[in-house]
């Protein structure tokens, strides 16, 4: 998995989220966003596979920033690993997910 993070708060996240990465990714979550204080936009295009693990550290997150009235935004480009994922899991149903484009 690698992270990379700019100005703005947001991370573009890519390659294998999976039970060997998830807590690396949800320290870095944490990390870029303050602990959860500032809106968050996560670009997810260049994520090659998200597992189970990633699919939860990203609920968790979205439960507990969203809690506090927090933005956060996934950034998913359509066809992609990811894509396919968050939508079999509905995370698009309790957080904003928009395509690479919008």
């Amino acid at each position: 998995m690698a992270v990379t993070r700019s100005m703005r708060p947001s991370i573009a996240v890519s390659g294998p989220i999976d039970l060997s990465t998830a807590e690396e990714l949800r320290r870095q979550l944490w990390s870029v966003s303050r602990g959860g204080a500032l809106p968050l936009t996560v670009e997810l295009g260049g994520v090659t596979h998200l597992a189970s693990a990633g699919i939860q550290v990203l609920y968790d997150f979205v439960e507990e920033t969203t809690a506090e009235g927090r933005s956060l935004r996934f950034v998913v480009p359509p066809g992609c690993p990811a894509s396919y994922a968050i939508r079999l899991s509905d995370l698009h149903r309790v957080s904003e997910v928009v395509d690479a484009d919008s």
